[in-house]
């Protein structure tokens, strides 16, 4: 039996603008990631090559909704926090403001998650 790696923390956050989804696709090399397109989002462009994030890895409220802590492979659910719930429900009574969510780790850990 192989020893788990050490724990992960990640923060559901919410995202705070619009963002594109483009036609890139990294079929079955998920992995190694496709190359971003026009449209596309990436770590400095909502929509690569004409719109930009306020900062670098995204713009989200600075506040998670919830966290949870990852150790390996596998299939995890974060807790419905009051603050996660809260969240839900503005975005059910404002859809405008609901431009998705993004799971973040620790940037500076070499198993990064975002």
């Amino acid at each position: 039996m192989r020893p788990l790696p050490p724990a992960l923390d990640t923060a559901l956050l919410n995202l705070k603008r619009t963002w594109a989804e483009g036609i890139s696709n990294a079929a079955n090399l998920e992995e190694r990631e496709a190359s971003a397109r026009g449209g596309d989002i990436a770590w400095t462009s909502i929509s690569y090559g004409n719109q930009f994030w306020e900062t670098h890895d995204g713009d989200f409220n600075a506040r998670s909704s919830t966290s949870l802590s990852v150790s390996d492979a596998g299939f995890y659910t974060f807790d419905s926090t009051a603050r996660m719930i809260g969240d839900l429900q503005a975005w059910f009574m404002k859809p405008p403001d609901n431009f998705s969510r993004v799971m973040k780790g620790d940037e500076a850990n070499p198993r990064k998650l975002i």
